[in-house]
Formats: C-alpha cells, sequence, structure tokens
C-alpha cells in the first residue's frame, strides 16, 4: 500500500485480523457476539413467524461488507447457527 510522501506500508497479517474481529471478537478481547451470532440472536428475538422470511433475507450494507470472502463465509456461519429446515440468503442491494 502506498501513502502519502511515497511512504510504503507493508501488511501481513494485519489485513486478515481487521474483518476477523468482526466474526470473532472474543480473539482480541472483545466479550461480545460476532457478527453471524448477532444476525442469529437478532432474527430469533423477532416472532417466530417471521423466522423463516428473515433468515431468507439477510441485507449486507457497509464499507466492511466488502472485504474478499465476507458474505461468503458470513453465509456459512449462518447457516450453520440457523435451524435446518430455512433457507439463508445474503444478499447486496442493486447498485
Amino acid at each position: 500500500m502506498t501513502l502519502l510522501f511515497q511512504q510504503t506500508l507493508r501488511l501481513n497479517n494485519e489485513r486478515f485480523t481487521v474483518p476477523e474481529i468482526l466474526f470473532s471478537p472474543s480473539d482480541v478481547g472483545i466479550p461480545q457476539m460476532g457478527i453471524a451470532e448477532a444476525i442469529t440472536h437478532s432474527i430469533t428475538s423477532c416472532p417466530v413467524e417471521t423466522h423463516p422470511h428473515l433468515f431468507a433475507n439477510i441485507l449486507l450494507t457497509g464499507g466492511c461488507t466488502l472485504f474478499k470472502g465476507f458474505s461468503e463465509r458470513l453465509l456459512t456461519e449462518v447457516r450453520a447457527l440457523a435451524p435446518v429446515e430455512f433457507d439463508v440468503n445474503i444478499m447486496f442491494p442493486p447498485e
């Protein structure tokens, strides 16, 4: 990565750490749910009859969702937490 004044900043494991915090905040000592757990908790806090519709319509927005592999990872993690009989679909808004 080249910064102002032609400084070069080399990123090694750091570039993987930022997105990982969203999925496993406890890895860096933050006692919070990861994003997949938070989504699942939010959905299951709603009336039970809405659960299938909510799991099937997860919409991603914001800069962090543009990390390479983010949506695939989130789908894998939410799918593992959701009831097996529900479809899980993660989508981006139209541009």
